[in-house]
């Protein structure tokens, strides 16, 4: 938020030894520090004061502000609660002098203490909170707001199955500008002026994460797309879209970029200082309606009902017969089109009255009274659709623990921070009802204002017993009764007029009914109630003295401004509509859903009623915003304009409360619950609250009882020192205390999904259906137990073989895995003997000197075996498998060749069948190409040789060399690569028979007893 940076005064304010106590301490200080920033001031512990410079409203593309998003949320800390709890009584020192107030905490901070504040009271004593904003039209509300929203952004987790553009808080900052485009507007005193009230609601988890929000509209100021005072603009959108929509899209919707060309825009002018930033404003728009999830289509729709809007105050009608008719036809074609309802439709509403006897048509002022009546309402819903796909997009989206933690009693509803935001306080020469609808809602606020800083405070400080003072204000509840009055009240008048349909001027009868019910108020006059008022017109002005200064409102056009422009012909008329989004308005306005005689007045004090009865139930913060001057001026500083501004919102008599001296106050059930935890001694204690919240501050916060005064039911503190130390405390045993909560839930699920296991080997030892692992532990539990399982089913198929047999199951279970499905046969039936030529005593008696040589300890596989060497030729030789190298030996059993070692063994190559031609493949391309002799050529000893090769491999480097199985074996023989191929035959003897140059075929029995 660029535009709260601090001021640069903090220090300053450090030096000043002034007390505030009146207007002409706080006035003289402020105008001092007056500068480019926002001057921020804490009133007391639950009100800031914020005083902006003005400057034009900046308005950053979407890719900055969700930028600005990122840092703020990287700047915040790790754990918002946590950081929350230490940061929200930030705004006041340990301890407070009368001056301390103005706390020195830069403009942006001001504002995140207070938010802060308001979450931690929700995430420790589960407090729904409000954040409420006020101040005169251009005070810096809606900056304000924004600021609000981006600190409540903060506390926004990561959306898993999302990017990061569509972080919730990201959507949650980004619903601020997009707002301004549809529901502000340029006025002479305001460049981003809010024409419509809102109350942003952020839905909190029981964890304290943001989940979600919820948007609450009140009364849109529609009037103003067909009329408005001179110098003001209507809705930016309208501008937006002229000035920055693409070419093609203007052609499209039949628009030109020139503003004077349409009647609804031009026909009061524009503030000089408006609609520089248009075009990149609508950019922005777009991008964020996409962000959103609006698709294409809708989109188009959205424009096309906008430039609908602009075509409407373009049809002109001329007079026909007794009544009228449109003059241009091709813009009602255009419109027509646009709006997706035939042509016909739309004349029928414009220039035809349904009565009894049949349709009649209207004078020329009713069809350009209903004219106006339509663009009012199309652009009215096209907000009220706004605000519904916002809240779509912001609907809380609980995560799947939260349906667990509510089935075990945990959490039973989510919590809320909202931020209301409504109107700003306007006093103009003739007031118009919607100025009297948004000055009753601050006043309104201003009652809430004084009940929570100044008489709620007062009348505790009494109930408790604690000694406090006497401190004058003035109370606008006269006010809020002229207007709240069920029989008597403004609205209620109002209301009357509205529904006599047969007064000519009904207008006059609403005021003639005020001169006769309310005169004697005090807070209101006309001209027929004080004559001697020459500034009232008679019959046509009244005054309402708010709190703020008197206000004059001009009756002309009340009842009209009253009545809900959504008759029963409208919501009819959006239904026979193909553009989709008019279409979908006119089903949310069908007259069963249409309250009976509801009238505009009515509704919004219903609305507003039930706005400051929620607040009541909640802990309410206020942010007063303060406007400099009225000349939009950004160095200008009105000292009696301030002056004014800060006695009409009781600053000082809300700081006067404070400086009693009891700048915080809990409840003794909530301090105690809280934090007995930080006393041994308290978890079973049975005396009375006062005793245990006297022994919690003696133990933790040695001193601390000097600083508080005990009332009857509650505690009231002078510093915020002991609560920083028992927040401080508090962390550090929250950190124990989840280490350990964390700790007894992994055993829980431990012994749970032990259990699990156990139940399954007990059904099935055999074979056991593994459970699912929900966390990391269980997953390491179930590693462990399933190796385990393992071990004990290779012990118990261990127990059935004798001990002599063991070392050969180990041999035949590697051969299994090498072979096993893969060649025919390879000795699995047999038993496997490894040194077959230690039978011959010739054998025998030069193994000695074999060993000596090749320098091996053990012979683990020996057998003949016939040789082809490089020239392809079969030579009888000996093959021995050690535990170290494998040696080639002659008919004398002499070394022919160097031992190759185990090492340099990389493929062994044997085929798919019977026979027992091998290749051993070594590095540097050097192979061997032999097979094994034996008597019986029935049995396989391929498999015990490869079984025992690679195990000594295995064992000894930690690797097992590739096993090839199938035909041609291949070789490389002196440098040129050699394919053999089998060739089964009956009564053969084993042997290699050249075919070709680099081809040999193997010559091998079938075994005795089988066919062909």
């Amino acid at each position: 938020m660029g535009d709260l940076e601090p001021a640069g005064w903090e220090r300053e304010l450090a030096r000043h030894g002034v007390e505030i106590r009146t207007v002409d301490d706080l006035v003289p200080l402020l105008k001092e520090n007056f500068g480019p920033g926002p001057v921020c001031l804490h009133i007391n512990s639950n009100a800031v004061l914020i005083l902006h410079s003005y400057s034009p409203a900046k308005k950053e593309g979407l890719t900055a502000t969700l930028a600005s998003r990122r840092q703020r949320g990287s700047a915040a800390s790790g754990t918002a609660d946590r950081h929350a709890r230490r940061t929200r009584l930030e705004s006041a020192s340990s301890s407070r002098s009368p001056s301390s107030w103005l706390h020195s905490v830069p403009g942006h901070k001001s504002i995140q203490s207070l938010v802060c504040r308001a979450y931690a009271r929700l995430t420790m004593f589960g407090r729904d909170a409000c954040i409420i904003l006020s101040g005169e039209s251009g005070a810096g509300k809606t900056v304000a707001c924004k600021a609000c929203i981006g600190h409540l952004a903060s506390f926004s987790p990561v959306c898993r199955s999302e990017s990061n553009n569509k972080r919730l808080g990201n959507l949650l900052v980004l619903i601020g500008p997009l707002l301004d485009a549809f529901g502000n507007a340029a006025t002479t005193r305001n460049d981003n002026s809010s024409r419509f009230g809102k109350c942003i609601g952020a839905v909190f988890d029981f964890r304290g994460n943001l989940i979600g929000a919820k948007i609450i509209h009140y009364m849109l100021e529609r009037n103003r797309v067909s009329q408005r005072k001179v110098g003001e603009r209507s809705f930016h959108i309208f501008y937006q879209l002229l000035r920055g929509g693409p070419g093609q899209l203007l052609r499209a919707l039949r628009l030109k970029s020139d503003i004077s060309n349409y009647q609804y825009l031009s026909r009061s002018g524009s503030p000089a200082s408006a609609g520089s930033t248009d075009k990149s404003d609508f950019a922005f728009v777009l991008d964020a309606l996409k962000t959103i999830g609006v698709s294409e289509e809708q989109i188009t729709a959205l424009w096309q009902l906008i430039a609908a809007v602009l075509h409407l105050g373009q049809l002109k009608f001329e007079k026909w017969d007794e009544g009228s008719t449109v003059l241009n036809r091709s813009q009602l074609t255009m419109l027509a089109e646009l709006a997706g309802i035939s042509e016909s439709d739309m004349e029928q509403f414009l220039c035809f009255s349904h009565c009894v006897g049949g349709d009649v048509r209207v004078g020329i002022e009713e069809a350009v009274r209903r004219r106006d009546i339509l663009a009012q309402a199309i652009y009215d819903q096209i907000f009220l659709w706004l605000i519904q796909v916002i809240n779509g997009v912001l609907r809380p989206q609980p995560d799947e623990s939260d349906s667990v933690v509510r089935t075990a009693g945990y959490h039973e509803t989510y919590r809320n921070i909202n931020i209301v935001d409504l109107y700003g306080f306007e006093q103009q020469e003739a007031s118009s009802f919607e100025q009297m609808c948004m000055n009753y809602s601050c006043e309104k606020l201003h009652q809430v204002f004084i009940a929570n800083t100044i008489k709620d405070r007062l009348t505790c400080f009494q109930q408790e017993g604690v000694p406090s003072a006497d401190i004058m204000f003035s109370d606008n509840s006269p006010v809020c009764d002229l207007f709240d009055n069920t029989n008597q009240g403004v609205f209620t008048l109002l209301d009357r007029a509205t529904c006599d349909q047969n007064d000519e001027n009904p207008d006059k009868s609403f005021l003639d009914f005020m001169d006769t019910t309310v005169a004697g108020h005090d807070r209101y006059t006309s001209r027929q109630v004080d004559p001697s008022d020459t500034v009232l017109c008679p019959f046509l002005d009244f005054r309402v003295q708010h709190f703020a200064g008197g206000v004059t409102y001009t009756i002309d056009g009340f009842v009209s401004s009253n009545t809900d422009v959504m008759t029963e012909s409208i919501p009819d008329l959006f239904l026979r509509s193909s553009n989709e989004i008019m279409k979908d308005l006119g089903i949310h306005q069908t007259r069963g859903e249409m309250t009976p005689n509801s009238t505009v007045g009515v509704n919004f004090r219903n609305a507003i009623t039930n706005l400051t009865d929620s607040i009541e139930h909640q802990d309410a913060y206020h942010i007063r915003c303060l406007k400099p001057n009225d000349t939009k001026s950004q160095n200008h500083f009105d000292e009696v304009k301030v002056r004014q501004q800060c006695e009409d919102l009781l600053l000082c008599e809300a700081h006067m409360v404070e400086q009693i001296g009891h700048v915080y106050q809990i409840s003794y059930s909530d301090f105690f619950r809280r934090y007995h935890r930080l006393v041994d001694s308290l978890r079973k204690f049975r005396g009375t609250l006062h005793d245990g919240c006297k022994q919690i501050l003696k133990r933790v916060v040695p001193g601390a009882l000097e600083c508080v005064t005990f009332g009857q039911s509650m505690m009231f503190m002078r510093s915020l020192g002991p609560m920083q130390t028992l927040d401080e405390e508090w962390d550090a045993c929250m950190v124990v205390a989840e280490m350990q909560v964390a700790k007894s839930w992994r055993a829980y699920k431990l012994r749970q999904c032990l259990r699990t296991i156990q139940q399954r080997f007990s059904a099935n030892s055999s074979s056991i259906e593994w459970p699912a692992a929900t966390t990391p532990s269980t997953a390491h539990l179930i590693t462990i137990c399933q190796k385990a399982h393992r071990k004990w089913l290779y012990n118990r198929l261990l127990s059935t073989i004798p001990l002599a047999l063991r070392p050969d199951m180990r041999l035949k279970t590697t051969g299994y895995s090498l072979l096993g499905g893969k060649r025919q046969k390879w000795g699995f039936n047999r038993r496997w003997h490894g040194d077959y030529l230690a039978v011959n005593p010739a054998f025998r008696s030069k193994l000695k000197t074999i060993k000596k040589e090749a320098k091996f300890e053990n012979v683990l596989f020996s057998s003949k075996i016939r040789k082809v060497n490089k020239k392809l030729k079969v030579q009888d030789r000996c093959i021995l498998v050690t535990d170290s190298c494998i040696v080639f030996l002659d008919d004398g059993f002499s070394i022919t060749k160097a031992p190759i070692g185990l090492e340099d063994v990389v493929e062994l190559r044997v085929s798919s069948g019977h026979d027992q031609g091998m290749a051993l493949c070594c590095a540097q391309r050097r192979d061997y190409l032999f097979s094994l002799q034996f008597p019986d050529v029935g049995d396989d000893f391929v498999g015990e040789m490869v079984s025992v090769i690679c195990q000594s491999i295995s064992r000894k480097h930690g690797m097992c060399p590739q096993v090839v199985v199938g035909e041609p074996i291949r070789a490389c023989l002196g440098g040129e690569n050699v394919g053999v191929e089998m060739d089964y035959q009956f009564n053969v003897k084993p042997e290699f028979k050249k075919t070709g140059s680099h081809s040999l075929t193997l010559l091998w029995p079938f075994p005795t007893g089988t066919g062909t």
